[in-house]
């Protein structure tokens, strides 16, 4: 089983922060959304549901992000999410 790092996912997240554009951070939303359906995360035998934790934590985090008016609080759980999935591994 071939793995590596969810770069893509991370730049994508980072750049939903990043985006100041109204109409930009709705096309990044939907542009994680996809990214996110579209990966697996390895799951460890003591743990086979991290897959699906992995992405509700994302789901929820760019929820809370877009609804809270992308305020610095949420932002920051934002850039926690980027921190844990940085650590984990996508199966290629």
């Amino acid at each position: 089983m071939k793995t590596e790092k969810p770069l893509k996912l991370i730049a994508l997240l980072t750049q939903l922060l990043n985006e100041t554009d109204k109409m930009n951070v709705g096309k990044a939303y939907i542009a994680v959304v996809e990214e996110m359906r579209s990966v697996s995360f390895v799951t460890a035998q003591n743990t086979p549901f991290s897959d699906l934790i992995y992405k509700h934590l994302i789901q929820l985090s760019i929820k809370d992000f877009i609804h809270a008016g992308r305020s610095e609080a949420s932002a920051i759980v934002v850039r926690d999410v980027i921190e844990v999935i940085s650590n984990a591994d996508i199966i290629v």
